[in-house]
């Protein structure tokens, strides 16, 4: 049976002997042997009439309410999240959370807010 595990749990089982091999997120522990198979990169998913540059990026998110992944089933995403939000300095519009990525990004499309996600969600979009 395949379960997904977040990363921070993969890691833990590797540490403890209880997994054999896993695919997480870097960095990780000093004490394990890693491979990079390919960079991973987020982006801001906003719904299809708010514009987005790099000059404004600050006041979208002052202005649209932050959604997210439940940080306990997407810790990884959660944490680079707030790093970038921390290197940026954001001011934010907090919002709420989901389970899952279809309904988040619905709840996008249905201008209920913006959110951070993985890049590799382009397979999800819908035209407009």
């Amino acid at each position: 049976m395949t379960k997904q595990l977040p990363s921070s749990e993969q890691i833990n089982q590797l540490m403890q002997g209880e997994l054999d091999i896993g695919f997480v997120r870097m960095p990780v522990s000093e004490s394990l042997h890693s491979i990079s198979l390919f960079k991973e990169y987020i982006v801001l998913a906003v719904p299809n009439e708010v514009k987005v540059s790099s000059g404004n990026i600050n006041e979208i998110l002052a202005t649209h309410p932050l959604l997210q992944i439940n940080p306990s089933l997407a810790p990884c995403l959660a944490e680079q999240t707030t790093l970038l939000l921390e290197e940026i300095n954001a001011k934010l519009k907090p919002g709420g959370s989901t389970n899952d990525l279809p309904t988040l990004l619905a709840l996008i499309a249905a201008k209920n807010g913006i959110a951070f996600v993985p890049a590799n969600v382009r397979h999800f979009y819908l035209r407009g």
